[in-house]
């Protein structure tokens, strides 16, 4: 997995690209997750691809209920080159439950 130093600075790529496309970051027990903007995951991924994270390995939906934005998704991604994961995770609020599909990119 990324370290916390290659998790940041994947995130800063990607605010780069687009300011609003990464909300924040997490590395916990040694796992790296970027915290997207639901709006913007999808290019979010295309990104991760582009770095090599070609393997969509699971996909999950959670429920953190009572919190709003209630609704979580969370990808993970692979580089089976270098045996790495990463995680992708956004929240959306259940008035507008929808998130641009990724399944076209993980043929």
């Amino acid at each position: 997995m990324p370290d916390a130093t290659e998790l940041e600075l994947t995130a800063q790529e990607l605010r780069d690209a687009n300011a609003e496309s990464i909300l924040g970051t997490d590395f916990h027990r040694g796992r790296a997750t970027l915290v997207a903007n639901p709006a913007h995951v999808r290019d979010v991924i295309e990104h991760l691809q582009s770095k090599g994270y070609r393997s969509l390995a699971s996909l999950h939906g959670c429920d953190y209920y009572p919190e709003e934005p209630r609704l979580g998704i969370l990808y993970e991604l692979l580089d089976m080159k270098r045996v790495d994961r990463i995680s992708v995770k956004a929240r959306v609020h259940t008035e507008e439950p929808r998130i641009a599909s990724v399944i076209d990119l993980f043929p």
